[in-house]
């Protein structure tokens, strides 16, 4: 390693983080770098507890929990130094097209906040704009808790859960309920049947008050993951806009967003038929994602986990460009984001964990590529360091 070391002598935590020798130590560590860091440590032993601290700071945001096996990280590391020995700035930018490792500097898991279930009567529009989330039975709204767990009984009542621990029962409607998550939270519905529903953000769920004997069926209008219970007599059916999904069981994600040109259906176990408005349908295999457009109805290869990762709290990125991924954080956190022109074209790869803080995120993010992030008057602004 034909570094000096004299120039580590005054970092402080931080600085080792960000460094990319450092990063490579720790991701990749070899008998030349072990015997550098630890004759820097002996000629430096001040600055032991520094890099101590940096070591806790790499392990806190899962540096290696990143997808990417041993040989894929030398590989960028390897890329990186020749960018670095061939870049004449004196600040090393982190781009996110050789940076797919360090893409896992991530903060913490979701923290769940509490609130209060209260009925109230409430008109639809009020419902559609709340900022929290609500189940509709019969023009009557219950306001649920952060992240509910919302568990629907085979006599129709309806149990909330709040951090697995606290629960409430309330009556289910005589004919149809609503679920409505509202951007910037998520909600999980367990049926009767033993199907399973996880919600994301900005999402509207509709399912009868009582599961009919010969069918079952949910509306959607959002993003959904199901695991549905196999019972051959009683089909189950999605339906989003302008399409449907018929299943026997199986586990895949519906992206159904109103304003989306694409809508997708994703199939990770199980086999599900995919029906268009205009008549097209396909069948779809585990991997594979019908892409569901006004006139037309396409499969892909895709992997499936990709794209229902967020049900776990994880955005996989496989060279999005920054301008998809600043448009979903809008969505999940219910908040607006601006960025400009050249940051949209960046691409991004790794794993973003999706922290309770927006904040905690979009720091992740700029630790990562050649971008600042700039807050001012409540609003967030990406804009290219470059």
């Amino acid at each position: 390693m034909q570094i000096s070391k004299e120039k580590y002598s005054s970092y402080k935590a931080v600085d080792f983080a960000k460094d990319i020798h450092f990063i490579g130590w720790r991701l990749s560590p070899d008998e030349s770098n072990n015997k550098f860091w630890t004759d820097f440590q002996n000629e430096y032993p001040a600055c032991k507890p520094e890099i101590i601290q940096a070591i806790r700071i790499l392990q806190s945001t899962k540096l290696n929990q990143c997808s990417l096996s041993l040989e894929e990280k030398k590989e960028e590391l390897t890329k990186l130094e020749v960018r670095i020995r061939n870049n004449k700035r004196k600040v090393i930018l982190l781009r996110t097209s050789y940076v797919a490792a360090a893409a896992c500097l991530i903060g913490a898991l979701f923290v769940l906040q509490n609130l209060f279930i209260k009925d109230n009567q409430i008109n639809d529009t009020i419902a559609r704009g709340s900022k929290v989330i609500q189940l509709i039975t019969d023009e009557k709204v219950s306001i649920l808790p952060r992240n509910a767990h919302i568990t629907y009984r085979t006599d129709g009542s309806i149990l909330i859960s709040e951090n697995n621990t606290k629960s409430q029962s309330i009556k289910s409607g005589r004919k149809r309920n609503r679920l409505i998550v509202p951007r910037g939270q998520r909600s999980y519905l367990s049926m009767p049947d033993g199907s399973k529903i996880w919600v994301n953000s900005g999402t509207e769920v509709e399912f009868p008050a009582l599961m009919d004997h010969n069918k079952r069926e949910v509306n959607v209008s959002g993003e959904i993951y199901l695991e549905v219970s196999k019972d051959p007599k009683r089909p189950f059916t999605v339906k989003g806009d302008n399409f449907s999904v018929e299943v026997l069981g199986t586990k895949f994600n519906i992206s159904s967003y109103p304003g989306d040109i694409v809508k997708r259906v994703v199939l990770l176990e199980g086999k599900v038929k995919v029906q268009s408005s205009n008549d097209q349908s396909l069948i779809l295999d585990p991997n594979q994602m019908a892409a569901i457009t006004k006139n037309n109805l396409t499969v892909h290869e895709v992997d499936a986990y990709n794209y229902i990762s967020w049900k776990d709290g994880v955005l996989t990125l496989n060279s999005q460009p920054l301008s998809d991924v600043v448009h979903y954080l809008e969505r999940y956190y219910g908040v607006e984001i601006e960025s400009c022109a050249k940051a949209d074209r960046m691409k991004c790869n790794g794993k973003l964990i999706l922290t309770d803080s927006i904040e905690d995120v979009l720091n992740s993010i700029a630790m990562t590529m050649p971008v600042k992030i700039v807050k001012k008057d409540n609003k967030i602004k990406i804009c290219s360091t470059d």
